[in-house]
């Protein structure tokens, strides 16, 4: 959560041959709920058949899982999107709009474990699937500051001819509570780097125990998976 990824979704969707939407709220135990996923996109980007090679769902929660069976199958690909506590932190708080301070500590604790919990469960999928050429890993900031390395990596990952775009079409999902972004940043169509959000005070027993799983996280997906040039 907060990790750029319905941006990330807006920019795959760029591609002519994948298409998303956000989060399908499924989890993924047999080839049944591929089919459910591919429903839920066909409805919600308002489209009657699907022509695109990928069909992408973004899974932000543990309590969506994926069965061992699926992360075996080679038709299924997997990219991990990671962004660093302190900025992930300070963005979940302000969408929530914890602006009372004793509920914005008890909000920190919440999000904190949240997400230690995921980012453990991310590489422990990670070695499961255990093949860089059906997972990749890619940090938020790699999105932002190297966008033409980390689409390139991505094309050539996926298989694409055609390349990816800086600019999107808004989605008609966009802005909907519990599917993506709803801020209007993720409304101008494009990435936009000059953001500058104060991060908030995040105590150092707090911070410092995320920030060591995020980078354990970033080791392990770095050993498992594809990374971007």
């Amino acid at each position: 959560m907060r990790a750029g990824s319905t941006l990330f979704v807006n920019l795959l969707n760029t591609n002519p041959n994948v298409c998303g939407y956000g989060e399908a709220h499924l989890s993924y135990n047999n080839g049944r709920d591929l089919d459910r996923l591919v429903y839920k996109v066909k409805r919600n980007l308002q489209e009657k058949e699907l022509s695109e090679k990928y069909v992408v769902d973004k899974i932000l929660h543990n309590g969506h899982s994926i069965s061992k069976e699926l992360i075996q199958n080679n038709s299924l690909f997997f990219i991990f999107l990671l962004r660093e506590p302190h900025s992930s932190l300070s963005s979940m708080v302000k969408l929530w709009k914890h602006d009372n301070e004793d509920k914005k500590e008890s909000a920190l604790q919440y999000y904190t474990n949240y997400y230690v919990d995921r980012l453990n469960a991310l590489h422990e999928y990670a070695e499961l699937i255990s093949d860089p050429d059906r997972s990749i890993f890619i940090r938020h900031d790699q999105m932002l500051e190297n966008t033409q390395s980390a689409f390139y990596s991505l094309q050539q990952f996926l298989k694409l001819d055609e390349p990816f775009s800086e600019e999107y079409k808004t989605l008609p999902t966009a802005g909907i509570r519990g599917i993506g972004d709803p801020s209007d940043v993720i409304k101008q169509g494009k990435i936009v780097r000059d953001r500058h959000s104060p991060l908030l005070e995040i105590k150092p027993e707090l911070l410092d125990g995320a920030l060591n799983t995020f980078e354990k996280c970033c080791t392990k997906l770095q050993s498992y998976c594809t990374n971007i040039n």
